[in-house]
């Protein structure tokens, strides 16, 4: 029941680690450490696919199909709006599962929509600790630091896989 527990309920922690891991089995299968494009591209895609992909279908759903579960646990009073969120956070889900696959035209409009909304969503969890003193685990935990972290890390990764991805076409 505990492995159950933490796969249904801790999204927001196994989706990166997964992803991390995954990124490194590819990188190793296609050639290891030495191709600097293809470890941040691998690292790139996982991210996409399960941080901001598979957790992006995961809260979506939580706010769509149990709004009740979802408003608790960020702290707020049910809301005809927790639909429109959710569905943001499906939106989002569905750009990151075809931006694991996708050219980087596509990644990069994924990562600034995503990061936009993420850091939106941020600015809105601070407000609400600092106004409505709001501390409770969807709003003050690890949903915060996601929404922080998560942006910058997508961003970084366009950033060297961009770089990596010319300095190739350069040399080629």
């Amino acid at each position: 029941m505990g492995l159950v527990r933490f796969i249904l309920a801790d999204v927001t922690i196994w989706t990166p680690i997964l992803a991390i891991i995954l990124a490194l089995i590819s990188i190793y299968r296609n050639g290891g450490f030495v191709d600097k494009a293809l470890v941040f591209d691998r690292l790139f895609a996982y991210i996409l696919l399960l941080p901001l992909g598979i957790h992006g279908l995961w809260v979506g759903s939580m706010h769509v199909f149990f709004p009740d579960v979802a408003s608790a646990y960020i702290g707020w009073e049910p809301s005809p709006f927790e639909y429109e969120v959710g569905m943001a956070n499906i939106s989002l889900g569905v750009l990151g599962i075809i931006a694991y696959r996708a050219c980087l035209g596509f990644r990069t409009a994924t990562v600034i929509g995503a990061s936009v909304f993420l850091v939106g969503d941020a600015i809105g969890h601070i407000i609400e600790l600092v106004t409505l003193h709001n501390f409770a685990p969807g709003n003050a935990g690890i949903a915060l630091y996601n929404d922080i972290i998560l942006p910058i890390v997508l961003i970084t990764l366009l950033i060297l896989c961009s770089k990596w991805q010319r300095n190739k076409t350069l040399q080629g």
